[in-house]
């Protein structure tokens, strides 16, 4: 016996060509420090050893023992080691196969990591754990032996989750893929009935499988337990804690003896609207119990499906709109259960403020929102914290230039409420004063180009003398407008003196705005015609209709003024002068610099144009443009009519008899190719 303990080395004793530390009464084989490369041939490892009079029983192979190792051809172990550490064998390419007794629990991280030349491994019962990596690179190895299944079911394997690569390796069969019992191949294996869980990666990786019986009472299989078996088949028996485990797992096994496949039962949402889910779940099997909650804890529900019949398979979810709504099923056996889920996305409320024609002091604004089978206790839309009407398009004028508008829409329902905002900014305003047309001595008509509204009325010029010091105010007078141009009328000035005048708009703040001032010489006297415009925006109920012009006198005085209107025969251009106007042409008669009037009596179903007009004393007339509008389908006779199979739609209307292109919600009138017509109510 050669004893040469050195104090400065990593162990504690070298004896009969093998390197211990000693603890207490055991010894652990360790290596030469500084070299890893301390053994080869054939190492026989005792029981026990004796050192300095004491015996110590030899329980464990340390860290790194046989490392590099790349003489060593054998190892034999025995029966009182119990562990064997990190790295214990790594790097051993002449090692060829390794029996480990019975007596071992574990096996280190990289315990056998790139042994090249190892070809078998017999795994004891004994052993409950195996480190990662341990058989990694082990790229010879070709065959597992054990001689208890129900051990190896229950061995823990440790794999890292940093990267798929660290997969292999913890498990002999990842490099292995066949598993012997007592000499022979596993193929068809059946899991002994004692198993009630099968660990993680347990059969990882062991393409030799064909198929597996799982016994009723397994109650969980762990995570990548059968990765890597190729399309082995599952078989278990139907109603039992097997089933579910294999569920859990996330396989459709086949069901012993009629090889009929279960599949696993699912939630399948049938339809979804703002209030409800309408669902029914897949694949019920009568020796099992189903449950459905809002979430996994189903200890806090206690009715089945919503209160609803397991034979009706179709359930109903009372819940809000534009929302998520995981629905778990539970499905229970007698000692475990398995759990899935869907989520149902409800139908949207989605309030929406819409805005157009945003100007310098105007804007239309229409708030939407998506009608469903909701309960809308009340709507609100407001600007700058001021409620305003929510149920029709909003024509906002006097609005201030250059502003950003704060909009808020609230729906409210019974308990919930819907929200959205909206920030607009009008555009900045250009009021343009232009030279003054002085009709006759005195009398001027003032005009502006600017980018304000044809519905703004705070809009007029103010004029004062230009020797006027700030004593004296400004005088007043209203503007009319028509798509941009102000135009005012100013009577009688002074003509010994010079003024000046300048547009202006009046915000519904208060807020005034002004264009720059332009002078005026009342004595400068011009030849001008009057000024004569046709509003295309009116109303249509029937067969009336409101229509609008603007008409502002030149030099001549203005003896008569108004509309004419026709039918449209002769495919009138929008917006055009009238070049001729038909002899049947109506005259209605109207005053003022803004002219409104009543077109009643008029044909229904038929396109009329109309313009306004002056005539002024030199028995001149000016007109406007030439503008058109349908009037609507006669009620008296749209009644009670029905469409054969010959009939067809031809044209569509609305209630104020404009065409449309579609079907829209509310009341449609349908013209049919038998001349017929009818109401139809669009939901």
């Amino acid at each position: 016996m050669a004893l040469l303990p050195l104090l400065s080395y990593a162990y504690d004793a070298y004896i009969n060509g093998i390197f211990y530390n000693f603890s207490s009464s055991e010894a652990t084989v360790t290596y030469q420090n500084s070299s890893y490369n301390s053994y080869s041939g054939d190492v026989v490892i005792p029981a026990t050893v004796t050192y300095q009079g004491k015996t110590y029983s030899v329980t464990s192979i340390g860290y790194g023992t046989f490392s590099g190792c790349s003489g060593l051809t054998s190892v034999t172990i025995p029966n009182s080691v119990t562990s064997i550490g990190y790295f214990a064998f790594e790097g051993c390419s002449s090692l060829t196969s390794v029996i480990i007794p019975n007596s071992v629990t574990s096996i280190g991280r990289d315990a056998f990591n790139d042994c090249s030349g190892l070809t078998s491994v017999t795994i004891p019962n004994s052993v409950t754990s195996i480190g990662e990596s341990a058989f990694d690179y082990c790229r010879k190895l070709n065959s597992v032996h054990i001689t208890d299944l129900s051990a190896w079911c229950n061995i823990s394997f440790t794999y890292s989750s940093s990267s798929d690569y660290s997969r292999v390796g913890s498990n002999p069969l990842s490099s292995a893929h066949h598993l012997f019992m007592n000499g022979e191949e596993i193929k068809d294996m059946v899991i002994p009935e004692s198993v009630t869980r099968i660990c993680n990666y347990a059969f990882y990786d062991c393409s030799g499988l064909t198929s597996v019986t799982i016994p009723n009472n397994v109650t969980s299989i762990g995570s990548w337990a059968f990765s890597g078996c190729n399309n082995v088949k599952i078989y278990v028996n139907r109603g039992t804690d097997g089933l579910l485990a294999v569920w859990k797992y996330g396989k459709d096994p086949y069901e012993i003896g009629t090889t009929q496949l279960l599949k696993r039962p699912s939630i399948n949402i049938l339809s979804t609207t703002q209030t409800k889910v309408k669902y029914c779940i897949n694949n019920i099997y009568p020796d099992l119990s189903y449950k459905t909650a809002p979430s996994d804890n189903f200890s806090s529900y206690s009715q089945q499906f919503y209160g609803n019949a397991l034979g009706n398979n179709s359930y109903i979810l009372n819940v809000y709109p534009e929302d998520s709504y995981p629905i778990y099923l539970r499905v229970s056996s007698a000692n475990t259960s398995y759990v899935t889920s869907v989520t149902a996305h409800t139908e949207t409320i989605n309030p929406c403020i819409n805005y157009s024609d945003v100007t310098a002091t105007s804007m239309i604004v229409k708030p939407s929102y998506n009608k469903g089978d909701a309960q809308i206790i009340s709507r609100s839309l407001t600007i700058e914290g001021n409620k305003i009407d929510d149920e029709k398009e909003i024509h906002m004028t006097g609005l201030d230039p250059d502003k950003e508008y704060n909009f808020i829409y609230i729906i409210n329902l019974e308990s919930r409420s819907y929200k959205t905002s909206k920030s607009v900014r009008t555009s900045p305003l250009t009021l343009t004063t232009q030279q003054p047309k002085v009709i006759s001595a005195g009398n001027v008509v003032v005009a502006a180009t600017s980018n304000l509204d044809d519905e703004e009325t705070n809009v007029g010029f103010e004029w004062r003398r230009i020797d006027w010091t700030s004593d004296f105010a400004s005088n007043t007078g209203a503007a009319y407008l028509y798509e941009g141009t102000m135009e005012g009328y100013i009577r009688n000035l002074y003509t010994e003196k010079l003024w000046k005048y300048r547009p202006y708009y009046e915000a519904d703040s208060g807020n005034r705005y002004y264009g720059d001032w332009v002078g005026i010489d009342p004595t400068n006297t011009n030849y001008f015609e009057p000024t004569v415009h046709t509003y295309a925006n009116i109303n249509v109920t029937g067969n009336r209709a409101e229509v609008k012009g603007y008409a502002m006198r030149g030099t001549d005085r203005v003896t008569n003024q108004g509309f004419m209107y026709w039918k449209n025969t002769s495919s009138y251009s929008l917006r055009k002068k009238a070049a001729s106007i038909p002899s049947d042409a109506i005259t209605v008669e109207v005053s003022g610099n803004v002219m409104t009037a009543t077109l009643e009596g008029l044909d229904y179903e038929t396109e009329y144009c109309y313009v306004a007009f002056v005539k002024t004393e030199e028995n001149e007339t000016f007109f406007g443009e030439v503008q058109t509008f349908s009037t609507s389908v006669d009620p008296d006779g749209i009644e009670g009519v029905k469409a054969d199979e010959e009939v067809t739609e031809i044209a569509r209307y609305d209630l104020q008899g404009r065409k449309i292109a579609a079907p829209q919600k509310g009341i449609n009138i349908i013209r049919y190719s038998d001349g017929k017509t009818r109401k139809v109510l669009e939901r």
